[in-house]
């Protein structure tokens, strides 16, 4: 921490600093808090066949259907079991035919169901890609400004440190009269003149 921080005044840069850290770590515990309250979605089948514009009448249709084929035993030959339900549609005088067309109707709705998601998923995942590649083209910009930077800090390093060597000889070479010439420096003016008035008067 520098002595501006400590006492209260900064600089314009290490104020951009402090704020350009204070932002991150803002977005990252809003990120972390919209992971934890992430919920995975439920699936509604029924809202989804509703959707589909699969009607009230054929969902009720193959939920009687389903229920009727999980309460056959299980044991029971598939021709059997075949039989059976045929016979009980046949006795309820349902038709087979309007069994088998809602159950596709539900089968289709659910296709295309998954398949807007997809598509769905798939322009998400285009649009986050290239925006990934924009973040990343960005980052190697920032990386390459900052790796010029320092290059060109180095090279200054560099050469300023070569003039100072070039300068430092003449320290050294009157480093024993330095002190002594600083002093005498004080003394350098002439003592001042004091001149005879009658020196100065005419006639």
């Amino acid at each position: 921490m520098s002595l501006f921080r400590i006492f209260g005044a900064s600089s314009a840069a290490e104020r951009d600093e402090e704020k350009a850290a204070e932002n991150a770590r803002d977005s990252k515990e809003k990120l972390v808090s919209a992971e934890n309250k992430h919920q995975p979605p439920r699936f509604d089948g029924v809202a989804v066949l509703e959707a589909a514009g699969v009607a009230a009448e054929p969902r009720e249709k193959v939920e009687r259907t389903l229920e009727l084929l999980k309460a056959l035993p299980a044991e029971t030959p598939a021709p059997v079991r075949k039989n059976i339900v045929e016979a009980s549609f046949k006795a309820f005088d349902i038709s087979i035919k309007a069994i088998v067309e809602a159950a596709s109707a539900h089968v289709t709705a659910f296709d295309n169901y998954v398949a807007a998601g997809h598509k769905q998923l798939d322009a998400l995942r285009k649009e986050s890609e290239q925006r990934i590649a924009e973040l990343e083209a960005e980052i190697y910009k920032i990386q390459k400004r900052l790796e010029l930077a320092t290059s060109d800090q180095a090279s200054l390093d560099d050469a300023t440190l070569a003039a100072t060597d070039r300068v430092r000889p003449v320290l050294g070479f009157f480093a024993d009269a330095h002190g002594k010439v600083a002093n005498d420096s004080k003394n350098s003016h002439p003592p001042s003149i004091i001149i005879d008035d009658s020196l100065t008067k005419t006639g």
